[in-house]
């Protein structure tokens, strides 16, 4: 029988074992015990022959060890399914040295910037920077080429190394362990991808491995296991369960709620299912009694385990547990999994995991079927819509922490449990975010956790609060709503949610105009990029790669962003995980923050353009409906993402605004015109009915933008007629030279787009100079309607 727990801490330090000997210091005294043996010292010592045998393993590739070893080298195998012709250079040039004079591969730039549609994968030299994890910006973006000059100090990783050593002493538990060990590692190129992480690499190796060891341990892997690795990758055993969970109902669920206070109740239901969905992450774990490395993916509402394949009934009774936990919330968890050869696994991933992906999808449409019909059909209380989260919705702001403990009692407890707590107790789990104990608490946003948790967690769970400059200044202008009873003076105080139609008033005192926008965007067929971006032969470290990367900037750097002076207290994030993000704000900071949004990310993504976003962007008054905000932000989305090209291929990679589908250069060159137009009429005089004639000619214009025969010439020209009072012919100022040079550059861009458009010579929408000018319109408001001529029409 092998030693499960001792494998598992041997098969996750194995690919690590060079960094104990470029220190030249003794094992046992640096490898960190078994986590979850009772004895520490015995465990540590365990650990250490176990890692010493591995390591000789791993570097001599000796077909003469004991099974242990050969089964934790086959569980590294199919971690990273790569050509065989890669080099393990990084393992190979510091075999044998001191740290001091080791040289490192730096990590290269993760999946999203080399993946393409096609499969095949870009050529690009850029390097993530040298630092630790963190929300930071540098921590997830790549370096740009031109910073690549010293080679020499990118690839210098004593720092850092020294640091991952150092913090062994600090681990609690295998949780603070796996933490610590991304926290550092994430940076260091895995042996056998440039683009994956030592971290990704050694985390699966000690998946696969556990789960091996289990199947041999029960007999599934026959009673000799040297037999059967002889030809591992050719048996039709299948020794692994891939495991998805998901939730459905999410967007029923967080908008469920009456419009008075909403600012207090979306987030706390946004954020509660995400803790759901890591609680039950947190229940399988623990009846199944699997070590938290087979915890592949855990974010945006679904997750990915690996679990060992005699485990099915046990995995039963887990879906009868998270069903029966929810029959009454409005939301699903759906679980499915299906089976796995080591074949399968390092040949044939991405059929794997779209296997996985319809099972799940199967098991939501055969809601609780695995339940009794007195489970599903109860009576059920109905919901306070109104104040079932306001308790979570008042004191989230302010967690810095938490910690998920598992409590089956439960049941019987007398402690008073909150109407939000029950969605985790009836998962058997308890939450505390006051004085959590250090080795079960999650940090927030941070990695520095050392002495304060054991684990961090990238989330963007904080909203615009009032602070007390900004809440003395307009509450000089909201007396009289206040006296008269409009307002509820209790929503204006330091640190309380800033509600949304406070948010229309920061519109509304910037512009005039006192309305909010909405801001609906995800990822461009991102089901496709991990089914075919990849490479020919994707290994699980590459999926992992893509999805850690993509919630490190959805989860982690949008806090960051959020925090940019010109959009702090003003963006209110409902949701933002996986690649999905609904927000609103006040009208103009939203459509700037979408620019913003979609420039960090073609940065972030190395300028790769098979990997884009679509926008819906929505207007609305700011004490709207929510229960109907969010199906209009939908479908504007889905507007955004129906874009075709003039073949009538759909191309995506496009933002809905204002009534108009635009490329994001499109958008962004809309902004110019509208700063454009708001210079000439702040600046030179110019009278606000030229947005409107800019508006109504583009409409007059546009039939013809539909059809393919045109018997008349369309009258792009006259926009100089309408503009033509604005030209000084004889211009004796400089400023007269730059109002001249705006008018002149307007007509014909409007002209030379128009045209082109026509003739079908370009994929150009000209209608976003229909966008930019009532987007002027909008900015110049300020309580006053712009007059519209009669006399503009084509007739005339």
């Amino acid at each position: 029988m092998l030693n499960l727990k001792h494998l598992h801490t041997a098969a996750l330090f194995a690919p690590l074992g060079v960094l104990q000997r470029l220190h030249s210091r003794d094992v046992a005294d640096e490898s960190p015990p078994d986590l979850q043996s009772e004895s520490a010292q015995t465990a540590k010592r365990d650990a250490a022959e176990f890692i010493q045998t591995c390591r000789k393993y791993h570097n001599r590739r000796s077909d003469t060890l004991f099974p242990l070893a050969a089964l934790e080298l086959l569980a590294d195998r199919p971690s990273s399914a790569v050509a065989q012709n890669i080099v393990n250079a990084s393992l190979e040039c510091v075999r044998g040295r001191r740290i001091d004079d080791a040289k490192y591969d730096i990590r290269r730039c993760s999946p999203i910037v080399v993946l393409g549609k096609n499969g095949t994968r870009r050529r690009r030299q850029a390097f993530k920077q040298n630092v630790k994890l963190s929300i930071e910006r540098e921590a997830g973006f790549p370096l740009e080429s031109d910073e690549q000059a010293n080679a020499k100090e990118l690839r210098e990783h004593k720092m850092l190394l020294d640091s991952f050593l150092a913090e062994l002493k600090d681990t609690c538990n295998e949780r603070s362990l796996l933490a610590m060990m991304r926290k550092y590692l994430h940076i260091i190129a895995s042996g056998n991808s440039p683009t994956n992480s030592l971290d990704q690499e050694s985390r699966l190796t000690a998946a696969i491995a556990w789960c091996l060891a289990h199947e041999f341990n029960s007999g599934a892997l026959g009673d000799d296991v040297e037999k059967y690795l002889e030809q591992p990758f050719s048996s039709t055993a299948a020794p692994i369960l891939v495991v998805r969970g998901d939730i459905s109902g999410i967007q029923d669920f967080i908008f469920n709620i009456v419009s008075s206070r909403a600012a207090r109740q979306l987030k706390s239901r946004s954020f509660l299912v995400q803790l759901v969905g890591q609680t039950a992450i947190e229940l399988i774990v623990k009846q199944l009694d699997i070590p938290r490395t087979c915890i592949l993916l855990d974010g945006g509402g679904n997750f990915t385990l690996f679990v060992p394949a005699s485990r099915a009934q046990e995995l039963c009774e887990c879906r009868k547990k998270l069903e029966r936990a929810v029959t009454d919330t409005g939301l699903y968890l759906a679980l499915g999994w299906v089976p796995a050869s080591l074949k399968e696994l390092r040949d044939d991933l991405p059929s794997v995991m779209t296997k996985v992906a319809k099972e799940c999808q199967a098991v939501k449409s055969r809601k609780f079927k695995s339940l009794d019909w007195a489970d599903v059909f109860k009576p059920l209380k109905q919901e306070d819509r109104r104040g079932a989260f306001a308790k979570l919705a008042k004191t989230l702001p302010a967690w810095e922490l938490y910690a998920l403990t598992h409590s089956i009692s439960n049941k019987n407890s007398k402690r008073k449990v909150q109407d939000w707590e029950r969605y985790v107790d009836r998962l058997e789990h308890h939450v505390d975010y006051k004085k959590p104990l250090i080795d079960e608490t999650i940090l927030f946003n941070s990695t520095e956790y050392a002495k304060r948790a054991s684990d961090f967690r990238f989330m963007v769970k904080d909203v615009p609060v009032w602070e007390e400059e900004a809440l003395e200044k307009y509450k000089q202008r909201w007396d009289a709503d206040i006296e008269s009873g409009k307002m509820d003076k209790g929503d204006l105080k330091v640190g309380h949610p800033i509600e949304f139609a406070h948010l229309g008033n920061f519109a509304l005192e910037n512009s005039g105009r006192d309305e909010i926008a909405v801001l609906k965007l995800d990822v461009d067929n991102l089901g496709l990029l991990f089914r075919d971006g990849l490479g020919e032969h994707p290994g699980l470290a590459d999926y992992i790669g893509l999805s850690e990367q993509l919630q490190w900037f959805f989860e982690g750097y949008l806090n960051r962003l959020m925090k940019w002076k010109k959009f702090d207290n003003r963006i209110y994030m409902v949701f933002s995980g996986g690649d999905d993000v609904f927000l609103l704000g006040p009208w103009d900071t939203v459509f700037e923050f979408a620019r913003c949004l979609h420039d960090e990310f073609k940065q972030f993504c190395g300028g790769n353009r098979d990997v884009t976003l679509s926008a819906g962007i929505i207007m609305i008054p700011a004490k709207f409906s929510v229960s109907r905000f969010s199906p209009l932000a939908e479908e504007a989305l889905e507007h955004a993402k129906s874009r075709k090209d003039k073949e009538g291929n759909t191309i995506k990679d496009a933002v809905h605004v204002l009534g108009e589908t635009l490329s994001w250069d499109c958008y962004n060159y809309a902004a110019e015109i509208r700063d454009k137009l708001v210079h000439l009429i702040n600046d030179h005089g110019a009278g606000r009915d030229i947005l409107f004639k800019v508006r109504r000619l583009c409409h007059d214009l546009k039939h013809y933008l539909d059809k393919s025969n045109h018997t008349e010439v369309p009258p792009v020209y006259r926009l100089a007629w309408f503009l033509s009072d604005l030209l000084d012919r004889n211009p004796q100022t400089k400023q007269a030279e730059e109002k001249n040079a705006i008018v002149t550059k307007l007509i014909e861009k409007f002209e030379e787009i128009f045209l082109r458009s026509i003739a079908g010579h370009s994929t150009v929408n000209p209608m976003l100079f229909a966008v930019a000018a009532r987007w002027a319109e909008f900015s110049l408001q300020k309580g006053e309607k712009i007059s519209e001529p009669e006399h503009l029409t084509l007739e005339d």
